[in-house]
């Protein structure tokens, strides 16, 4: 295992110190596009080819590590006035915005059930 998430540090390694926040992925791609440019000179390079489609599927990706399971638990049928919904319904609404690394892998255009299932995965709605 290279990675501790509750220190948010990588183990034996600084690599992935601050997993989830952006500066630290931007340097972190930097510099491994700078390494597979000089391993590989001759292959294109990301921005020169066109995107690929994306069928990332996060809750089942992130139940292989460390969260919780995502589609299980009280917070998956939350409704008005329960803890995990005004939480939910907070970060959709107000966290996006003003604290977008708090909501790995959602958007503004994410569902409340998506950030109710996050909050659930990461163990701060019970």
């Amino acid at each position: 295992r290279e990675y501790d998430p509750f220190t948010d540090k990588g183990i034996k390694t600084n690599f992935w110190d601050g997993i989830n926040t952006t500066e630290a992925n931007a340097k972190r791609i930097k510099a491994l596009r700078k390494l597979f440019a000089e391993k590989f000179p001759d292959q294109a390079l990301d921005e020169e080819m066109p995107s690929p489609p994306c069928d990332f599927d996060f809750g089942k990706f992130y139940k292989e590590f460390w969260w919780k399971a995502p589609f299980a638990g009280k917070c998956q049928d939350a409704k008005a006035g329960d803890e995990c919904y005004d939480m939910a319904k907070w970060g959709k609404t107000d966290g996006i915005y003003s604290h977008p690394e708090y909501y790995p892998g959602l958007t503004e255009a994410s569902t409340l059930k998506e950030f109710q299932q996050l909050l659930y995965m990461q163990g701060k709605a019970a």
